[in-house]
């Protein structure tokens, strides 16, 4: 995918759906659109059209919920790589429609890894995988609805912190060379505020997603400074104290970003405890170092346009997420390019070949005087093998006529095993009392005396379920029951005909009344049964039918 100079970007907050216009000069926040609002699909619908027009937008998720999970799998082909991959995700998030998986490559400077102790040597033939899921929410189905409302088509749903990662790689790079530091540290900190009041931390080990958190943090220009700064240092603190579970040492060395107000990242700063590197960054500074324009557009305080711009750079994203919500929203632009590109190719296609297609129709011409002059030949061959064998007392027409008659007996016979393995499973709690099967149809004709065989008559399959139900039962109940289990086997058994020929009772009013003294029905002795009849019928083609 090439990088256009104008892209549109969806970030999907936990307060609204903030809508971006990336060009080469600056990023701007075209709008952001609380979940809340009324008509929110026309709403934003409206803005897409006027944004992005018919082209694709870049979804990015940036709320709280998102999975992730790491998995380790043995080498693989390429050809069972990705259903293997599919059956995994399926298993470690059976919930969540939303989900992808990134192959973890060694590009590490101390061998990436997660735990305390060293991989076994067996581990060398095995891949690491980051897993990542989200549920279906609401927020996701609300842009889903207002894209297809939209001109608009998502050209790719993906992850921040993931897609991110390699922002804060890179980014921690530049720094190291620019402060001339003698030594990468192997854990690097992303931190700043987003939209909707979200401090979003990424963590990255040697390139890699490691940790990533978003907590609800107060908006400077809503609380005290350094109030604000504490709430700051005290969340990074819970990260550092998460880190520690997956093999983090101050040994390692630490690098800490922060993008926002030099002025309140360093008030940040001096109440971090935790030995590292610390470095304040404006967003300016920060976009400048990752050679992004930012631009005036934004609010200097926000780190999210920096991951924007850098997601809209990309050519193409680390992890897309796939699900059918997604596809819906995504096909419609995938099915254009597909037929842009087929159309193409075609008429190229058509355009070299054009020539060859004559020259080869010369060749099939010649090739198809020598076949027939061939299969003349073999025909006279045939014939006068036949009259041989005539004389020598074989009917070949005969012989021929029989095995076809075996073969159409073998079609036409009925098995009815499919269809009582479907009728057992649809029974449920019901009990069979008894089960009649009956194959109807014509006898057939012998040969005619050329050796044809005549078509075989249809044939009808009726198999007969009976019930019976004790006599405590109200009538009512049990015939909802037989009702139930014949809609099951319409809908199991589509091809077959079902039918009710006996319910327990006929409980339809005819105009008469009848007293009864004595036992009521709810009195009535179990031994006086109701019973009742389903009928599985199915009329079959001359061709024949396995039973299914």
């Amino acid at each position: 995918m090439a990088f256009s100079l104008s892209r549109t970007v969806l970030i999907i907050s936990d307060e609204a759906l903030c809508i971006y216009k990336v060009r080469s000069k600056d990023v701007q926040l075209v709008e952001s659109v609380g979940w809340r609002i009324p008509e929110f699909a026309h709403t934003v619908a409206a803005i897409l059209n006027r944004v992005a027009g018919d082209s694709g937008v870049i979804i990015l998720n940036d709320a709280v919920e998102q999975h992730y999970r790491r998995e380790k799998l043995p080498q693989i082909s390429a050809l069972d790589k990705s259903n293997i991959i599919k059956r995994r995700l399926n298993v470690a998030f059976p919930n969540y429609p939303t989900k992808g998986a990134l192959e973890i490559k060694d590009k590490s400077r101390s061998a990436f890894k997660l735990t305390l102790t060293k991989p076994a040597p067996s581990a060398e033939n095995q891949t690491v995988y980051l897993f990542a899921a989200v549920p279906a929410s609401d927020n996701y189905r609300k842009t889903q609805q207002a894209l297809l409302k939209s001109k608009a088509s998502a050209s790719a749903f993906v992850l921040l912190p993931v897609e991110s990662a390699d922002l804060v790689d890179e980014l921690a790079t530049r720094l190291i060379k620019e402060n001339k530091q003698p030594q990468r540290a192997a854990w690097t900190i992303l931190i700043g505020q987003h939209h909707g009041g979200g401090l979003r931390q990424i963590v990255v080990r040697d390139g890699y997603l490691a940790l990533t958190r978003i907590s609800p943090m107060a908006l400077p220009e809503d609380v005290d400074p350094g109030q604000w700064a504490g709430d700051v240092a005290q969340d990074f603190q819970s990260t550092i104290t998460y880190l520690s579970r997956f093999g983090y040492s101050p040994e390692d060395g630490l690098d800490v970003i922060m993008v926002g107000n030099p002025e309140l990242s360093n008030l940040v700063g001096d109440l971090i405890t935790t030995p590292c590197n610390f470095t304040a960054l404006s967003l300016a500074r920060a976009g400048e170092l990752l050679r992004l324009n930012i631009g005036r557009n934004v609010d200097p305080h926000y780190a999210d346009p920096l991951h924007v711009a850098w997601v809209a750079k990309k050519r193409t994203m680390s992890l897309k997420m796939t699900s059918p919500e997604f596809n819906e929203i995504s096909n419609p632009r995938k099915a254009a390019f597909a037929g842009m590109l087929l159309l193409t190719a075609g008429f190229g296609y058509m355009g070299v070949t054009l020539a060859d297609q004559v020259v080869a129709l010369r060749g099939l011409q010649e090739d198809t005087k020598k076949l027939n002059v061939f299969a003349a030949d073999v025909e006279k061959m045939y014939q006068d093998e036949l009259k041989r064998k005539e004389e020598m007392g074989i009917d070949v027409n005969l012989i021929r006529a029989s095995i076809s008659i075996y073969g159409d007996i073998q079609k036409r016979s009925y098995d009815p095993i499919p269809v009582l393995e479907m009728i057992s499973r649809e029974l449920r709690v019901l009990r069979l009392d008894n089960l009649e099967i009956q194959v109807a149809g014509e006898a057939m004709v012998a040969p005619a005396a050329d050796g044809t065989v005549p078509t075989l008559a249809g044939r009808e399959a009726i198999l007969s379920l009976k019930f019976s139900f004790p006599g405590t039962i109200r009538p009512e109940e049990g015939n909802e029951q037989i009702i139930d289990l014949a809609s099951r086997l319409r809908t199991a058994l589509p091809e077959y005909q079902i039918s009710i020929p006996k319910n327990l009772m006929d409980l339809t009013f005819r105009g008469e009344f009848k007293d009864e003294t004595g036992l009521t029905a709810v009195q009535r002795a179990p031994e006086n049964r109701f019973t009742a009849e389903i009928r599985i019928q199915r009329t079959f083609a001359n061709e024949g039918n396995p039973g299914t």
